[in-house]
């Protein structure tokens, strides 16, 4: 269970325990429940969200702000810095599954924002001649 409110996924958990046992004895079984983890929730860099959305602007692409539900390695690097991440649209927006599909094109796009956000991030420059990328 994720959830971007700690308290919020810990109430559904403790719902959840509650339910099995519950269940568990009205059927007079035992039953038992392990957590495995309980990560707390992390909130992206509103400082690298807002120059992605400016780089995706600059380059003239939409953007859309997104909660992702996803177990990524920006959980655990954002304890120690300053976290965001750039998705690219996929085929019936279907991502973490064996036909997941995104176009050439949307990833160089997706790869031109990280970009563009790194060099306004570092206070570096963005070539004005895209074919110097």
């Amino acid at each position: 269970v994720r959830d971007i409110d700690g308290a919020r996924r810990d109430r559904v958990v403790q719902a959840i325990c509650d339910s099995v046992t519950a269940i568990a004895d009205k059927r007079k079984v035992r039953s038992s429940v392990t957590l495995v983890n309980q990560d707390p929730p992390t909130a992206c860099s509103p400082d690298i969200t807002a120059a992605i959305a400016e780089a995706a602007t600059e380059l003239g692409l939409s953007t859309k702000h997104m909660v992702s539900r996803a177990y990524h390695d920006s959980t655990f690097m954002s304890r120690i810095a300053p976290t965001a991440m750039i998705f690219v649209p996929c085929k019936n927006g279907w991502s973490h599954r064996p036909d997941e599909f995104a176009s050439v094109r949307d990833i160089e796009n997706g790869v031109t924002v990280l970009a563009l956000t790194m060099a306004k991030l570092s206070g570096g420059t963005w070539p004005s001649d895209r074919s110097e990328l």
